[in-house]
């Protein structure tokens, strides 16, 4: 492309984006002006657009610009897909390995745990993307690895939202019981409910984690229990928790949810 055929104010937008990027402190507006070689109403002019569409934010005291909230969102919106392109992967692996298998990526969205990903066992070729099905409360398997890895602000944030009278009590006798199952969880470092008569499946999830160690998102597994599926759930755990390793030491997952509180 031709030199002359740039818009120049956009260039120099994106070179703004790329100084401030580069400067721990961020930059005066008369650093920006002096590295662009424009006099100071031009880096003004250009500032402030770029301060309006977030992104760049000033601070006040010193008045200083460094990247604002829109171009960070941005770079998540990336991680975030390339994370999930990657949770769809291994739940291909796994339903390869176990047809019969319902599989799910549940992430934390909106108060609820949800999955954002599934392949059912009645459709194990096709992966349903933006799924967006809300786990039970304390009787999901993933959202028991949840409750157990949390930290205890988080864990009172849930309970608020759905209180335990209200959705716990029917599938555990008491609070006793449930946290004696997530300490066990914590030990483990992932999640089986027993078989029941009620479900009559095999039910496991274990965590994906951020690099400092924030939990991010659960990869789950339901499968029809038989004496053939009693024989594979230690394979089966092993598989499971294998592929949500590989989520945590994933490039794309160290940088996914960095800043989530």
């Amino acid at each position: 492309m031709a030199k002359n055929s740039l818009v120049q104010s956009v260039v120099r937008a994106l070179d703004i984006l790329d100084m401030v990027a580069g400067a721990e402190d961020g930059l005066t507006l008369q650093g920006i002006a002096g590295r662009l070689e424009v006099p100071p109403p031009t880096a003004y002019n250009l500032a402030r657009t770029l301060l309006t569409r977030g992104y760049l934010e000033k601070t006040a005291h010193p008045a200083r610009y460094r990247l604002g909230p829109a171009l960070l969102d941005i770079l998540r919106w990336r991680s975030e897909r390339a994370l999930l392109q990657r949770a769809g992967d291994e739940l291909r692996t796994l339903s390869a390995t176990f047809p019969q298998a319902t599989l799910v990526f549940c992430e934390h969205v909106g108060g609820e745990i949800s999955a954002v990903l599934r392949i059912s066992a009645e459709r194990p070729s096709v992966l349903q993307r933006n799924y967006q099905h809300a786990m039970a409360p304390y009787a999901s398997v993933s959202s028991l690895v949840f409750l157990a890895l949390w930290s205890e602000a988080e864990r009172e944030q849930y309970r608020a939202r759905h209180p335990f009278e209200e959705f716990g009590v029917r599938v555990w006798r008491d609070r006793a019981a449930l946290d004696a199952f997530l300490t066990e969880v914590r030990r483990a470092g992932y999640a089986c409910l027993p078989v029941s008569e009620t479900s009559g499946s095999l039910r496991i999830a274990a965590p994906v984690f951020a690099p400092e160690g924030p939990l991010v998102a659960s990869v789950g597994l339901l499968l029809p229990c038989d004496r053939q599926t009693s024989a594979d759930s230690g394979r089966l755990i092993e598989l499971l928790t294998t592929a949500a390793k590989r989520l945590s030491t994933a490039e794309d997952a160290r940088e996914t949810h960095e800043e989530a509180g």
